[in-house]
Parts: C-alpha cells; sequence; structure tokens
C-alpha cells in the first residue's frame, strides 16, 4: 500500500494542485492535529508528510497571492517587450535608410561646393581681368589723347622725347585712327 509513496512524492507536480485541492486541505491544514509537532507523537514518517503537505499548501496559496500576479505581469511586461522591440526595428531600418539618405546629401553638397568654389573662382578671376582692362582702357586713353596731342602739332614736329617710347612703329596702338 505504501510501496512508492516516496517516488510519487519526490516526483509530485505542484502544478497539478487545483484550486479544488487546496480547498479540501483546508480543513487539515486548520486543524491543529495535523501541525508537525503533534502529528510527530503518533510517528516520524507522518510528520515529514504533514511538513510536506504545509509546504505545499502554503506555496500554492503564496503563488496565487503572489506569484501569479507577478507571473501576470511578467507577461504583460514581455509582450510590451516585443511591441518595443519590433518598434526599434523599425526605427533603426528608418534610421539605416535616413544614414544612407543623409551620406548622399553630403556627396550632393560636396559637389555643390566644389561647383560653388569653381564659380567663384571663376568670377574672382574675372573681376582680375576687368580690373586689368580697366586699368588698360585708361591707359589707352590716355594714350589716345596724347596721341591726339600730338597729331595737333604743327608740320613737322614731332611729341615729345619722353613719350617716344610709347609710341613704337610695332605698338598695336600706333596704327588706331583718332577722330
Amino acid at each position: 500500500m505504501f510501496f512508492g509513496v516516496s517516488q510519487r512524492l519526490t516526483g509530485f507536480n505542484t502544478a497539478d494542485i487545483t484550486p479544488e485541492i487546496i480547498r479540501a486541505l483546508e480543513p487539515y491544514i486548520a486543524n491543529e492535529q495535523f501541525e508537525s509537532d503533534a502529528v510527530a507523537h503518533v510517528s516520524i514518517a507522518c510528520m515529514s508528510i504533514c511538513i510536506w503537505v504545509h509546504a505545499l499548501y502554503n506555496f500554492k496559496t503564496m503563488s496565487e497571492l503572489t506569484i501569479d500576479p507577478l507571473k501576470a505581469q511578467l507577461a504583460q511586461a514581455e509582450s510590451l517587450l516585443q511591441e518595443k522591440r519590433e518598434a526599434h526595428a523599425i526605427h533603426t531600418k528608418t534610421l539605416s535608410k535616413t544614414k544612407v539618405k543623409l551620406k548622399g546629401m553630403k556627396r550632393q553638397q560636396a559637389v555643390l561646393q566644389q561647383t560653388v568654389d569653381t564659380h567663384d573662382t571663376a568670377i574672382a578671376q574675372r573681376q582680375e581681368r576687368k580690373k586689368v582692362a580697366g586699368g588698360v582702357e585708361s591707359m589707352l586713353h590716355v594714350w589716345k589723347q596724347e596721341w591726339a596731342n600730338a597729331s595737333t602739332l604743327p608740320a613737322g614736329s614731332k611729341p615729345s622725347d619722353a613719350h617716344s617710347d610709347r609710341f613704337q612703329s610695332n605698338a598695336p596702338w600706333c596704327n588706331l585712327q583718332v577722330s
């Protein structure tokens, strides 16, 4: 009759304890004669079984009061965590795409900056050429004036020797028509 009792007790699954079993144990747990000290006077072996029954009862009632609500909170937290992980994955993909776009925009910015630098250089060169051209035009105007003044000299006279180096025969302005 008691053969295999210890094996059955050690292999007992606490998940098999239903609320009905707990309600059925309550009268025994409340009975003072089912306390380990009281049972020890009758049988040491039964005292161990009494301690085991009290431990299972306490575990299951504590489990219902504390562990089960915590398990429910854990399940809810795990569900929320999964949602957050999925949202994080979406944000990570979006961030990755944004980084690729930003990299492309930085390349475009570099190309545009190079174009701007090229244009700035061209504008500076153009301004320098205008400045040089303005100086040349100013000198040409002065030379035209001097040439005009030299052409109004009396017949047989020539420009002063001080200005004669400006009026070389191979100089392009010597062939200018003064009106």
